[in-house]
């Protein structure tokens, strides 16, 4: 693909339309002949610093926040590098699955991406969920590394999903991908959100800037015919709630407090757990086959996001039902000599372990 296809059309200038691009990296140690190398800035270190290696490897052009000096190819210079690399990446890589939800929140992202995934498969459809176990589909889980992978990886895994045949993605959106603008390009058409709890203050300067990185997922990646699928239980889901009335986003309110979807009882079993959920004025009994109150909340965010797509309330509950737990959550793995069970819980915020 030629330089002046992939840039912004401000961007472009005499010659870019000469210029072959092979691939594209952030890593300068992954460039081959003939990639563009974006010079971001890192938590630690510039990408600048590693440039001229980059062109020295066969880097046609870079992108970055201002001028590099000395170098012989292109360097494409924008206020917000990691946006256009997004665009770029998704240029290089067109496809995307028809249908794409993002679910963003501390807690509860990986199950409910899972959950719906399973909803969609359960109805007949070709689902997939990406996060952090992975890029699951169809009894396959491709681990990634990443919750939110960087923007070519996250491009590349779509284009990739679309073209095997995925209609229906559920994926997780973290902190750090949205502020680092991962997620730019991504087609969205409903963002969920599940909690918020202290997590990632090594990353973020403080519990504001935290939060407000959650809330683009909703303020700026979520287009405003989209739908909006809130656990209102905390103060902090009520504010992404109003600030997507205010943008005239669909709001659905799910939780202990929803007014579309509430949870109106919990009652544990030994592996089970009986519920009684209200959707929209009709009240539901299921009995859901794994244990904890917080993935009755995970499944029923999952539920109201999949009956609102428009799946009956037969296809979702009875879906409910047969769901299978994610791996590392108050997952059983045996039991001891005298028959307690043993459990493996990925819980790692105060929330999570309280």
């Amino acid at each position: 693909m030629r330089l002046s296809e992939l840039l912004d059309a401000e961007l472009n200038q005499p010659g870019f339309d000469t210029i072959e691009i092979k691939g594209l990296t952030l890593d300068s140690r992954q460039v081959e002949p003939g990639f563009a190398f974006a010079a971001l800035a890192g938590v630690k270190v510039h990408g600048r610093q590693f440039a001229a290696l980059a062109v020295e490897k066969g880097a046609v052009a870079i992108v970055s926040d201002a001028a590099i000096d000395g170098l012989d190819v292109p360097v494409i210079i924008s206020d917000d590098p990691s946006a256009l690399l997004a665009r770029m990446a998704r240029r290089f890589y067109p496809g995307q699955p028809a249908h794409v939800v993002a679910v963003t929140g501390t807690n509860g992202k990986s199950s409910t991406v899972d959950f719906l995934r399973q909803i969609w498969e359960a109805a007949g459809l070709e689902g997939a969920s990406l996060g952090t176990l992975g890029v699951a589909r169809k009894g396959e889980t491709i681990t990634t590394g990443y919750t939110t992978p960087d923007s070519i990886a996250l491009h590349r895994a779509l284009h990739r999903l679309h073209e095997e045949g995925i209609t229906h993605l559920a994926m997780e959106a973290s902190s750090h991908g949205l502020k680092q603008r991962r997620m730019e390009a991504v087609d969205l058409a409903i963002a969920g959100f599940t909690n918020l709890t202290q997590d990632h203050l090594d990353y973020h300067p403080d519990f504001e800037d935290y939060f407000h990185s959650k809330a683009r997922l909703f303020t700026e990646r979520l287009p405003a015919d989209g739908t909006a699928i809130i656990n209102v239980d905390s103060s902090w889901g009520e504010q992404i709630a109003d600030m997507c009335r205010v943008r005239g986003v669909t709001v659905i309110t799910v939780g202990w407090r929803g007014g579309d979807m509430q949870i109106c009882e919990v009652v544990p079993r030994p592996a089970s757990q009986d519920i009684t959920i209200k959707w929209r004025g009709v009240e539901y009994q299921i009995e859901v086959p794994f244990v904890g109150e917080f993935q009755v909340l995970n499944a029923v965010g999952a539920a109201a996001i999949a009956l609102h797509e428009g799946l009956s309330e037969d296809q979702v509950f009875g879906a409910l039902a047969k769901l299978e737990g994610v791996p590392g959550r108050l997952e059983k793995v045996g039991e001891t000599a005298e028959h307690a069970p043993v459990l493996v819980d990925y819980a790692h915020t105060p929330d999570g372990l309280d």
